[in-house]
């Protein structure tokens, strides 16, 4: 562990966690690669992603042919029935079993759940998924658009998993499990470009179902109806249980995840940033009926692409603000002065990814004054070390913490962020 800082006057310490990324650069969709992890110069794992036998191998060749011709006919579906229509048929109900869940979801097994999935790659059941959906919902709509935690014990800080099951066991070997005096943070996009999206959930939403109150899972820009078909988590759920109606429930699910997260007189903890509009504040935030939108962007909903059942039931004004805000909370990405000199006041729009904004370290400093704290905590972007940290002046600062290593091949090392109880004298 690397102490990064104390900030005078607080008792927590800043403590980062670097988890090292393959030294092979490999495609992201191949099964056959994992990261290895670094930390305080020891290392953990080799080049496989997850660990496989013989009779995996096998296992996994039907698995993969089984899928296969499922994807080919959900193509040749799309040509008849129009992409992005929720009106897909089911194209065939795969359920072989596979893992299931107990009546009492307890930390105990979830970890069984978890070595199944992971050690012995076994397939997660549709029954035990829907379960988990079913199990998870009270607890998620219980939350606040704007979720809190307490500042004066142990928080992680999760950033971009993007499917990587073998990051999220990595996490938990290093920081342990959650528990009461262990919360965490995960903060968004679960899903897509990997192959373990379900994994993935079903382990974070068994998580909330046992510990509701020191779980809090940020919604990020990938937990959207729509931006699933395209980057590959419709394609899971279609290739592991050929159904789009589940596909759909899920999505429903993720509507009602928090929109970002205040760690008690320490951070603001966001997915992607600040609203484009200076004067959002967090009642504004709260105020909004988030499980109305499935989708992220507002250009999707306004655009006259309704498809995927993502127009809210309010008025077009009311939901055109709301969206507003939840897309620059998701979307955005800060514009860094060492890089792009003169950037401290910019508030534009974000071209690059075509929805949020780009907000220089002036709005972030002003917004962190107005709710009285020193940092925000952001993800959403690949970044080289797994971190990065933009200075706002008057002690503020924006941290980028991403949790997915070797992302896409890039090679990249993953971080996570840890507030730990401590002393203030550095």
């Amino acid at each position: 562990m690397t102490r990064i800082r104390a900030m005078k006057g607080q008792i927590l310490v800043f403590v980062l966690l670097c988890l090292r990324a393959c030294e092979t650069a490999v495609p992201r969709p191949n099964l056959s690669w994992a990261p290895s992890f670094n930390l305080l110069g020891a290392r953990w794992g080799g080049c496989s992603r997850d660990p496989i036998g013989p009779h995996d191998l096998r296992d996994d060749m039907q698995h993969a042919q089984v899928a296969f011709s499922t994807l080919l006919e959900i193509a040749a579906e799309r040509e008849s029935v129009g992409a992005f229509s929720e009106d897909l048929i089911e194209v065939r109900a795969i359920d072989r079993g596979g893992v299931e869940v107990p009546e009492e979801i307890t930390l105990d097994s979830i970890k069984e759940m978890v070595r199944l999935l992971y050690y012995e790659r076994q397939r997660l059941s549709r029954k035990a998924l829907e379960s988990i959906l079913t199990r998870v919902t009270p607890h998620l709509d219980a939350d606040p658009n704007v979720a809190r935690l307490p500042g004066d014990r142990r928080v992680v800080v999760v950033g971009d998993l993007h499917g990587s099951l073998a990051d999220l066991v990595k996490i938990f070997d290093l920081m342990g499990w959650p528990g009461p005096d262990n919360n965490f943070i995960f903060n968004g996009d679960f899903v897509d470009r990997g192959e373990r999206g379900v994994e993935i959930i079903a382990t974070l939403f068994s998580l909330k179902i046992v510990f509701p109150q020191h779980v809090i899972l940020n919604r990020g820009n990938h937990e959207d109806v729509k931006i699933g078909r395209v980057y590959g988590f419709f394609d899971e759920i279609m290739g592991k249980y050929g159904s789009a109606s589940l596909y759909y429930r899920i999505c429903d699910v993720f509507a009602l995840l928090p929109l970002c997260s205040v760690i008690d007189r320490t951070a603001f903890v966001v997915h992607g940033g600040l609203p484009r509009h200076r004067a959002t504040s967090l009642a504004a935030i709260s105020q909004i009926n988030r499980k109305d939108f499935r989708t992220t962007v507002k250009a999707a909903w306004e655009g006259g692409g309704h498809g995927g059942g993502c127009m809210p039931a309010v008025p077009w004004s009311t939901a055109s603000r709301s969206l507003s805000i939840i897309e620059d909370l998701l979307w955005s990405d800060p514009a860094n002065p060492e890089t792009e000199p003169g950037s401290e006041r910019c508030s534009e729009p974000n071209v690059l990814r075509g929805a949020g904004t780009r907000y220089g370290t002036i709005m972030a400093r002003d917004f962190l004054g107005r709710l009285g704290l020193k940092m925000m905590v952001r993800s959403h972007q690949c970044v080289e070390k797994g971190w990065e940290e933009i200075k706002c002046g008057k002690d503020t600062s924006i941290w980028t913490i991403f949790s997915s290593s070797n992302y896409d091949g890039v090679g990249n090392l993953a971080a996570v962020l840890v507030f730990e109880v401590g002393t203030n004298d550095g």
